[in-house]
């Protein structure tokens, strides 16, 4: 599983202002016969990010000194060992960042005074983000997951497992095996309550245990709308379920003992449960795009969507991950140049300010397939309140 970007890194990254500014995005491969050409790609995109800088009139010891970071990873065999569907390299006057992602781009070398932040989103976009709660008697885990990545998070206040929950149990009468009452044949049943719940004292006990669970993540958690999958063995579900008090805890769970599953299982269990979620979410910001369009309150032309980005007015934006507009905006003057062509030093790509812009500004941000956007368009918008038309960037 690929570590996603840091959100203090692309904060980073979208402030960035300065020419030049390299973006490098290559596809790569894992392990196996065709890794060894991930090397020989970046080699030619520095190439051309080389050429690029020197047509736009960079001296050669700057140029040498701006792509030495990426030159270094040459000597690291075992860095191309490990890499993802993309790397994305950003390069700048005292900033250099290589990430793997795990979604595939189109190889691009852009040389601007911004960086292209696009490719990173889909690890970090609202409303594609989730928490799995791995329960058991002897440890907790939470995680904060996306469609492609999940990582551990340390829950201050939430304890790790129940011996840590409820410290004043008696440690052996947790484990401890006692017969019940005899049954119809004459026998009595055995409880081992290391392993399952028995009496009425062990539920209570149990829910206690997930009480303590509970207080301690939703200290941290509250108001996420991010949904919350509980990973855990079957008798635990009700219990905890009795204790939640997230009102994002999905109905359905994983069930087993999630001490046997590794992050990269519990991933791919959990996202086969929140998919679905998000899935209605999108068709229900969808339909509200065209409902609200129809009062000034949306809209899928750039020439709104831009400025409103920059001014804070975009509550949604949707954009294309797979699709660029080039062209320069300029917010002082409210004009819009489109350009057929990148043009190094000189085009942006449109949609990636709509989105610096609209996360800079707190919006939410879908970057889809731009076969997944509403109506075959590149981006759309929903606004916070209704745009004035003499907003509009002039031509």
């Amino acid at each position: 599983m690929l570590d996603p970007p840091k959100p203090d890194d692309v904060q980073r990254l979208m402030r960035y202002r300065g020419f030049p500014a390299v973006s490098i995005l290559i596809p790569t491969e894992g392990p196996g016969e065709t890794y060894t050409q991930n090397p020989i790609r970046l080699k030619n995109a520095l190439r051309q990010a080389e050429q690029a800088l020197n047509a736009a009139g960079v001296k050669t010891p700057e140029i040498e000194r701006l792509l030495a970071p990426a030159q270094s990873l040459f000597d690291d065999p075992s860095y191309w060992m490990k890499q993802g569907r993309s790397l994305a390299l950003y390069l700048g006057q005292g900033i250099f960042q290589a990430q793997r992602l795990a979604i595939a781009v189109d190889e691009q070398v852009l040389v601007n005074d911004r960086f292209q932040i696009k490719p990173l989103l889909p690890a970090l976009q609202t409303g594609g983000d989730f928490y799995v709660l791995a329960l058991s008697q002897n440890q907790v885990r939470f995680f904060e997951a996306t469609r492609h990545s999940i990582r551990p998070v340390a829950v201050e206040g939430m304890p790790t497992s129940r011996a840590e929950a409820l410290p004043y149990e008696d440690p052996e009468k947790q484990l401890q095996f006692h017969t019940r009452t005899q049954n119809r044949r004459g026998e009595r049943d055995a409880v081992f309550h290391g392993h399952g719940v028995g009496d009425d004292d062990e539920k209570d006990t149990l829910l206690r245990f997930c009480r303590r669970v509970d207080e301690g993540l939703g200290k941290a958690i509250r108001g996420s709308p991010a949904p919350l999958v509980l990973a855990g063995v079957e008798y635990l579900h009700p219990i905890y379920r009795q204790a939640n008090s997230y009102p994002n805890l999905l109905r359905e769970g994983i069930h087993g003992n999630p001490e046997e599953m590794q992050p990269r299982e519990l991933h791919r269990r959990a996202w086969e449960l929140v998919r679905t979620v998000f899935e209605r979410q999108l068709e229900e910001i969808f339909q509200r795009h065209h409902t609200l369009g129809e009062k000034g309150l949306a809209s899928n032309d750039l020439r709104a969507i831009l400025p409103a980005a920059y001014y804070g007015r975009v509550a949604t934006l949707l954009v294309a991950l797979d699709r660029e507009l080039w062209g320069q905006f300029d917010p002082e003057h409210n004009t819009l140049q489109l350009h057929s062509a990148y043009q190094p030093g000189r085009s942006d790509d449109l949609l990636d300010q709509a989105v610096v812009q609209t996360w800079a500004n707190n919006g939410r941000i879908y970057v889809l397939p731009a076969e997944h956007m509403p109506d075959g368009n590149h981006v759309a918008a929903i606004f916070r309140y209704p745009v004035d038309p003499q907003t509009l960037v002039k031509p």
